[in-house]
């Protein structure tokens, strides 16, 4: 602890005294939103088009100022040390937890292990197995993590989500729970949040996007929630929900599209349109709309 302390007024010194740094200079625009009659400004909005070269090189010329300035800060490997050798006091952490009739699923972390892995425990016998380790699921040197497994309602598939790094975007799998075996469908680019089972056991929606590239104007007005069928070729997926396809909805483009057909309301289908803003736009048809080329 002590170590910690030195540490922290040693960092605490160095940036008083870089309290004169020239950062590199950042343009303002002359743009604005107004709202409701009143106008608020928005100088900076030039930095949000993160491709444009004046931008990465703004990001550039702040990292290596950074860079710069502590690098030159002592104690950092000591610092380092003292954190790794503090994680081995941290508890085994539990989550996404699903049950079944016959076990319970879940996600471990472990403090000694890198990556969170999928386990089962059967109600028989209360003995636990590892479901999938998640390494394995899939080539990591794709860029691909582990993020959720979202479980069918009769618990015997399991639709896994792999987050692509640095992005939203994610990839998503099928598991046999009952085989532990991962099928051939594989969809991507989606959202892993974006899937919801349907009531049938057999198909699921999920979020269908025009690019991976999450930068793009067209990342979420581009979006399509579809259905798809385990074992389907995915151009048989039907369009549930977009914008394009449902102009009569009115969604705009700065929300996203969703959908669910869910086993707790046997006689109706649902859409829903929502964004950061915590509004959620909800649409409801007729159950029997499902089997239609349009859903009214």
């Amino acid at each position: 602890m002590k170590k910690i302390i030195l540490t922290f007024f040693l960092l605490l010194q160095s940036l008083v005294s870089f309290t004169q740094t020239q950062y590199p200079s950042t343009k303002t625009v002359d743009s604005s939103d107004t709202y409701f009659g009143k106008t608020y400004k928005d100088p900076y909005r030039w930095l949000e088009k993160m491709q444009d070269e004046e931008v990465k090189k703004w990001f550039n010329d702040q990292a290596e100022l950074t860079n710069s300035i502590s690098n030159k800060i002592s104690g950092k490997k000591e610092l380092v040390e003292e954190w790794q050798s503090l994680e081995k006091y941290k508890s085994t952490n539990y989550f996404n937890r699903n049950t079944s009739t016959d076990y319970i699923i879940y996600q471990k972390k472990e403090p000694s292990v890198s990556n969170t892995n999928l386990y089962i425990k059967r109600k028989s016998n209360n003995k636990e197995e590892i479901l999938i380790d998640t390494k394995l699921a899939i080539d990591t040197s794709l860029g691909f993590a582990f993020e959720s497994a979202i479980i069918s309602y009769d618990g015997k598939k399991a639709v896994l989500s792999f987050l692509k790094n640095g992005t939203e975007v994610s990839l998503l799998k099928i598991l046999n729970i009952e085989t532990k075996t991962i099928l051939k469908d594989s969809i991507y680019p989606s959202f892993g949040n974006s899937v919801r089972w349907s009531d049938d056991n057999n198909s699921f929606i999920y979020a269908s996007l025009p690019t991976d590239d999450n930068t793009s104007s067209d990342f979420l007005s581009g979006t399509k929630t579809k259905l798809h069928h385990v074992g389907d070729n995915l151009l048989k997926d039907k369009v549930y929900c977009s914008i394009s396809d449902y102009p009569e909805l009115k969604i705009t483009s700065d929300r996203r599209p969703g959908g669910e057909i869910t086993y707790y309301s046997p006689n109706y289908i649902f859409a829903y349109a929502n964004n950061d803003d915590g509004i959620i736009l909800s649409y409801y048809a007729p159950k029997e709309e499902l089997n239609k080329a349009h859903i009214s």
